[in-house]
């Protein structure tokens, strides 16, 4: 084996000699642009979407679990010095081009908590199965250090074996190096004037000396991107001979569009998300985007989980599932104003959400606790439901609102004019009593025969009277919206 021979050292320097002639590692690959582009928008997408504990609700519900130990780990703080964001988007790029992604779980020594997530460097990290247990081998400075299995989170590509994932430089070096090639070729066209190369043909007569400094005055005039387009001078019955063709010949250009197409299928990533937009429409962009999220990003996300699962819950939260670790999906979700206002219209209507989910999910103030009543359509019955009686006209309806509204409007200016109190809210709760009671039922006997309007009606008092005593102690009331309260007091906003 020759030192002279490039693969030699593959092993010292890292990467792999190509056919192109060219070496790829880790370092190589990210130069090219459209490399570097799939990795930092995988990495970045997985990054930003919010990774949390939930913990179960008896409903089959879920809510974060703030006070579990994994919550600070990757809603804020990996580390000390790293962020929860920066943490995964390093994980993830590990991941890509190393094909393995590893972090060293820190733990309390009393309670087995985690208590940090310290990022490995893949090309100094190992793997070792020993009668049945995982291990990994790692270097801190000089010193080997060896990690039991379960503690370290471990997310990779494809493996071999389901334990270590192929290195991504390696497996596609060829790939790889004809990209690096391509674009060393571009820089060094450039470079050398976008003069194609080829033979300066001098007479028999010319000493050596002669034919060196005809050599060198040929580079000089036309070596060189400042120097292209020039006039070349020949003396003394020089004359130039191309050989190689020009770089559109070769379809150059052709060749490293086809380049970013390969890479985006090496990464899993639509085209024209490293921009090649040339096979895309309109129509066909939005179903790109759709499966770029469920084909290319869901297989980290639900593998992050796993082991996030895995690795960083106690056994008995494992065993009971009371806990799980999962991506908010829907943050990436984020349309323009129109679908978004489409998709709540139907949610709000199916009961699946509440005025104050709706509001949550825009990051706008609630409206109280009235606000987490859910609603659905008054012409929405179940198939075992009696038959009902004739149906009031829409006009009726609206009557009996603008009673309400009008009734509801008299007692908020019976309240403006009054010096305001606790001691007043006694008796003006009486005074709402005897004023809304008579109004609300008949209301309901006539829109839904048969049932008791009565724990509405408390349940709106309390509402008011509870809502302007609070207001009173911060500094002062403001006014109610009447048409919105009115509602409440309907039937129609009331499931049976």
């Amino acid at each position: 084996m020759s030192l002279d021979d490039p693969s030699t050292w593959d092993g010292v320097t890292g990467g792999m000699t190509t056919q192109s002639g060219v070496r790829v590692n880790a370092q190589t690959a990210i130069g090219q642009p459209a490399i570097w582009r799939a990795i930092t928008l995988l990495s970045g997408d997985v990054a930003k979407l919010p990774l949390l504990p939930y913990e179960r609700m008896s409903d089959n519900g879920k809510r974060a679990a703030k006070q579990h130990a994994g919550y600070r780990l990757t809603r804020r703080k990996a580390n000390a010095i790293m962020t929860a964001f920066n943490f995964r988007r390093t994980l993830m790029y590990h991941a890509l081009i190393h094909g393995n992604g590893c972090a060293a779980i820190g733990r309390n020594l009393l309670t087995g908590e985690p208590e940090e997530l310290l990022i490995l460097d893949p090309k100094d990290t190992s793997l070792l199965v020993s009668d049945g247990l995982l291990w990994y081998i790692t270097r801190a400075g000089d010193e080997e250090v060896v990690l039991p299995g379960s503690d370290v989170l471990h997310i990779m590509g494809l493996s071999h074996n389901g334990l270590w994932g192929h290195n991504v430089c390696e497996v596609f070096a060829e790939a790889f190096g004809l990209s690096v090639a391509a674009r060393e070729f571009g820089s060094r066209f450039f470079g050398e004037g976008t003069q194609a190369s080829g033979l300066l043909m001098v007479p028999g007569h010319f000493s050596e000396e002669k034919a060196k400094n005809t050599l060198a005055a040929w580079k000089e005039m036309q070596q060189g991107l400042s120097k292209s387009h020039r006039v070349a001078l020949l003396q003394d019955g020089v004359k130039w001979q191309q050989l190689t063709i020009p770089p559109e010949a070769a379809q150059f250009l052709q060749t490293r569009q086809f380049e970013i197409r390969e890479i985006a299928n090496v990464f899993g990533l639509p085209p024209h998300k490293l921009g090649d937009d040339t096979r895309s429409s309109y129509n066909s962009l939005e179903q790109e985007n759709a499966n770029y999220i469920d084909e290319s990003l869901d297989p980290w996300l639900v593998q992050l989980e796993s082991q996030c699962d895995l690795k960083l819950l106690s056994e008995q939260e494992q065993d009971d599932e009371s806990r799980f670790f999962e991506f908010n999906r829907n943050a990436r979700l984020r349309t323009d104003a129109k679908t978004r206002s489409e998709i709540y219209t139907a949610l709000f209507g199916t009961a699946a959400l509440s005025p104050n989910d709706i509001l949550r999910r825009e990051n706008m103030p609630t409206i109280g606790p009235l606000g987490d009543r859910r609603f659905r359509p008054s012409n929405f019955v179940p198939l075992d439901a009696p038959a009902e009686g004739p149906a009031v006209s829409a006009e009726a309806k609206a009557k009996l609102r603008d009673c309400i509204i009008d009734r509801l409007d008299r007692l908020q200016r019976i309240e403006q004019k009054r010096d305001l109190s606790e001691k007043f809210y006694c008796s003006f709760r009486s005074q709402m009593q005897e004023s809304l009671a008579p109004l609300v039922a008949a209301a309901w006997a006539v829109l839904a025969p048969g049932r008791d309007p009565s724990a509405v009606l408390t349940e709106f008092l309390d509402y008011w009277i509870d809502g302007r005593l609070k207001q009173i102690q911060s500094g002062g009331i403001e006014p109610l919206n009447i048409q919105v309260l009115a509602l409440y007091l309907l039937p129609e906003s009331h499931e049976s």
